[in-house]
C-alpha cells in the first residue's frame, strides 16, 4: 500500500474484490499502525498484491450455477 511519499507492507486475509478490482476486502489487516479486524482497501492504493494459495480445498463453500 502506498502513501503520498512512502510505502508500507501490510498483510491480511483476502476475502473479496469488486468486479473492477477497485476495492479489496481484507480480514485481519496487519499494518504498522495496528491490526484491523475487517478493512476495505482502495485499488489505487495497492502497488503489488501477492496471494498465497493453500493446498487445502475450500471447505463449506458452495458455488451455485
Amino acid at each position: 500500500m502506498t502513501g503520498s511519499s512512502h510505502s508500507a507492507i501490510v498483510k491480511g486475509t483476502f476475502v473479496a474484490t469488486d468486479s473492477e478490482n477497485n476495492r479489496f476486502r481484507i480480514n485481519g489487516l496487519q499494518t504498522p499502525m495496528g491490526v484491523y479486524e475487517r478493512a476495505v482497501i482502495r485499488g489505487t492504493d495497492v502497488d503489488v498484491l501477492e496471494i498465497e494459495l493453500g493446498d487445502d480445498p475450500i471447505e463449506g463453500k458452495t458455488l451455485k450455477q
